[in-house]
């Protein structure tokens, strides 16, 4: 039987597609948006901090006519925010530019993945930084201060939500209006029997971030799903989760403005531009490459310790 003629390969020679392409990015970030904040026009400067006990004292007293009233005040201590500087740039030569095929478009996917290193390193340095024990918030432990929300049986995370996160007002006079969860956590939230019971009689869609908020008693709800590669380039990838296994009451403002306590602020230190990352494009003609780069000046700032309660492990 002859042989068909001419075959597949014959007619036609492999190219790249210029309406796809894969890369792999997280869907979203949260670290920018859990503390206020504040742009700054020096890279350092000392903040103002009223003494939390002379202003939830009671110092009124009785009044004798005729006699000078009583008099008191408040005092006022300093601390300071620090911005780093963090830069990354990738360099495109002038060759690859005038070769490149569809579907790439170098500059475009340098800022794309430059503008992903800048938000890792941001959620990296929340988790890290704020979404541990041991960093300076009210820490309650599961197994210890309340049972573990996996234990589905004996938990009951509305009841830590409310009491745990009224420490929160117990030391600053101010409620816990912020929870922040991760993914792993928020999956256990979903589906725990005492929230399912609770709106199953007013609403028939699962467990939205909008529904906890309103059930417990809080305004906004944060869910940490990003996850980052933690081994070196070149070895194989291992791939870790950001967030951990815990929960984050906060108090945080809206927005900063004087005379207003938080848990936090993030200072973005401003010389060039008012936005949390900076990109640029430079032309380098002594070694015939284009720089795109990235640069972010920020410092994440605990404030106040006693504005922040940390659910250590709510799920083993």
């Amino acid at each position: 039987m002859a042989i068909q003629q001419p075959g597949t390969g014959d007619v036609h020679i492999d190219k790249l597609l210029t309406n796809m392409s894969v890369a792999y990015t997280n869907d979203d970030y949260i670290a920018d948006k859990i503390f206020p904040t504040v742009m700054v026009d020096k890279q350092s400067d000392l903040i103002a901090t009223y003494d939390k006990g002379d202003w939830l004292r009671d110092v009124m007293q009785p009044y004798i006519p005729g006699t000078k009233g009583a008099r008191s005040g408040w005092k006022v201590s300093t601390d300071n925010y620090f911005c780093n500087s963090w830069k990354l740039g990738k360099e495109i030569p002038f060759d690859v530019i005038a070769n490149q095929d569809k579907p790439f478009d170098m500059f475009n996917d340098a800022t794309m993945w430059l503008r992903q290193q800048a938000q890792l390193r941001w959620e990296l340095e929340f988790a890290t930084g704020f979404f541990d024990a041991g960093n300076g918030w009210q820490d309650q432990v599961a197994g210890t201060d309340f049972i573990a929300w996996d234990n589905i049986a004996s938990s009951n995370p509305i009841t830590d939500l409310r009491l745990l996160g009224d420490l929160v007002r117990q030391s600053t006079g101010r409620k816990t209006n912020t929870w922040v969860y991760s993914k792993k956590v928020w999956d256990v939230l979903v589906d725990h029997p005492l929230i399912v019971d609770r709106l199953k009689h007013t609403s028939k869609e699962s467990l939205t971030p909008e529904m906890l908020a309103r059930l417990v008693g809080y305004d906004t709800t944060l869910i940490g799903d990003a996850i980052f590669a933690s081994s070196a380039e070149g070895d194989t990838d291992v791939v870790a989760e950001i967030w951990g296994n815990h929960a984050l009451g906060l108090h945080v403002p809206k927005k900063a403005s004087l005379l207003a306590p938080a848990a936090g602020y993030t200072f973005i230190w401003k010389p060039i531009t008012k936005t949390p990352f900076f990109i640029r494009r430079l032309k380098i003609d002594e070694t015939e490459v284009h720089v795109v780069e990235i640069k972010s000046n920020f410092d994440m700032k605990q404030i106040d310790g006693d504005a922040g309660v940390l659910l250590e492990d709510v799920i083993s």
